[in-house]
């Protein structure tokens, strides 16, 4: 019986690695929890299914077959995924009213950033090629750091991409990132 190397700390553990992928999981019951790695052709797939020995209603039961089920299922079969209440969809519905009121203003807006973006691009290369709009705020501004430096870090263009934050941290982020 074959078992894996121990290995005794993470840089000799990494040392043959030329990629790496870091899932974080999270197991607060006390079952058992099994991991799959399934290596797959193609395009790269991230994506983490959760699958749970349950009945179609009902608690973790150990005689049943696993079934895939939403990611924040927990044992005991309750989805715990948060569904708004109703007073807070309308609140946030008042605030998308007030954005489509005064959306040919904000376009104009936004034209006017992109004219700008573009006059001082066509300086430096083709004016035809496409500028990509993000938005990031402080929750997804890792995540978009994590894209300019991946981006970067395989010689790709990011000069035409434009970022629009709304908040003064991700601001903060973005200007350090860019600079």
């Amino acid at each position: 019986e074959m078992s894996p190397p121990l290995i005794g700390n993470v840089t000799d553990a990494l040392e043959n690695c030329d990629t790496l992928n870091v899932q974080w999981t999270h197991n607060p019951t006390p079952t058992t929890l099994c991991q799959v790695y399934i290596p797959q052709d193609g395009l790269p797939t991230y994506h983490v299914s959760r699958w749970l020995r349950l009945a179609a209603e009902g608690p973790l039961d150990r005689s049943k077959n696993l079934r895939h089920v939403a990611v924040m299922t927990n044992p005991r079969g309750i989805n715990r995924h948060n569904v708004p209440r109703m007073q807070l969809i309308r609140k946030h519905w008042q605030s998308l009213l007030i954005f489509l009121e005064h959306l040919d203003d904000v376009l104009d807006d936004v034209r006017k950033i992109i004219d700008e973006r573009l006059a001082k691009l066509t300086a430096i290369s083709n004016r035809h090629q496409p500028i990509i709009a993000m938005t990031v705020n402080k929750g997804q501004s890792q995540l978009l750091a994590n894209f300019l430096c991946a981006a970067r870090s395989k010689n790709l263009d990011v000069s035409r991409i434009l970022v629009f934050v709304t908040d003064a941290e991700s601001e903060a982020i973005v200007r350090n990132l860019i600079s």
